[in-house]
């Protein structure tokens, strides 16, 4: 595969992301020559004097969405009153259409989950191993939650397939607190950092304007973040390359703190998405309730 130094696919080159199933789901995303072109070119992205923090970020953060899709990085460190997880995930995902495709690791004390998340823009599905699913319910090894651009679950540590999108559109809102902290290098790259400080008030009211199920606002309900800041990291070509936040929040009476890491790269990746037969898909509603019922566990 021919990549630039800037992370850029050639023209014509894609990323398939496919789950065990029907008919994918393709969002093509192909770059003239013209912009294959210049993607190669690094020139080092100058601010202008005039112009503010909060207009240069979001100037990078509207370029990055124009290339309409992604590769993406995660990893999230959780402490959870002493004890710990950590979730690493690696992924493709369209801003536009909201199809996408994560493979996840998830390490809690002595267990280790493997998961896969895939949305088709409408739905997000997921998958564990283990038989995890059909566990609860035999026959199934999926479940299924609505989907929108939930940035809800994005700004109180969530993330996730479909969100990443949201999340940017709410960093490069007007009014944002946002900071110009100069010059870095990540990744071996050099890169212009800002931060965005969202107060708790801008939080409910981002999650006040999605159109979210009872259930995932009755969570959200029980989750209390008074602020959160992010850092950003912009390369040389005015894109997104890293997402940075430390969260600190009380959920079901527990104090928890998040490190949460993303990356961003092969900007104008194509997205490909196989959703999973509809004979092994449980609604997450549904499959909560048998287990429940059962006194089981639940692991998602």
């Amino acid at each position: 595969m021919d990549i630039d130094p800037e992370g850029q696919l050639s023209q014509g080159e894609h990323v398939s992301a496919v789950a065990p199933g029907s008919a994918p789901v393709t969002a093509p995303t192909m770059l003239s020559p013209h912009k294959a072109r210049m993607g190669r070119l690094s020139i080092p992205f100058a601010v202008r004097d005039d112009t503010t923090p909060s207009e240069a970020l979001a100037s990078a953060l509207t370029n990055s969405l124009r290339f309409k899709s992604s590769a993406t990085t995660t990893s999230i460190a959780i402490d959870e009153s002493g004890a710990k997880a950590t979730v690493a995930s690696e992924g493709v995902t369209d801003f536009d259409t909201g199809a996408s495709t994560q493979v996840l690791r998830i390490v809690s004390g002595g267990e280790r989950i493997g998961e896969v998340v895939v949305s088709d823009g409408s739905k997000i599905y997921v998958h564990l191993d283990g038989g995890i699913i059909a566990k609860v319910v035999a026959g199934k090894s999926w479940v299924s939650l609505p989907t929108g651009q939930s940035v809800a679950t994005s700004v109180t540590g969530g993330g996730g397939a479909s969100n990443d999108a949201a999340i940017v559109r709410v960093l490069s809102a007007p009014g944002n607190d946002v900071s110009d902290l100069g010059p870095s290098r990540v990744n071996g790259r050099d890169v212009r950092l800002y931060s965005v400080h969202l107060t708790r008030s801008q939080i409910n009211r981002d999650i006040a304007q999605e159109h979210l199920p009872q259930f995932e606002r009755e969570a959200i309900a029980l989750v209390h973040i008074p602020a959160i800041t992010y850092t950003l990291a912009i390369n040389g070509v005015n894109q997104l390359i890293q997402m940075k936040a430390t969260l600190h929040l009380h959920a079901d009476g527990q104090q928890v703190t998040e490190d949460l890491t993303e990356g961003y790269s092969r900007y104008g990746t194509r997205v490909t998405v196989t959703t999973p037969p509809p004979r092994e898909v449980i609604p997450f509603q549904t499959y909560l309730q048998i287990a429940e019922e059962k006194g089981m566990r639940v692991t998602i």
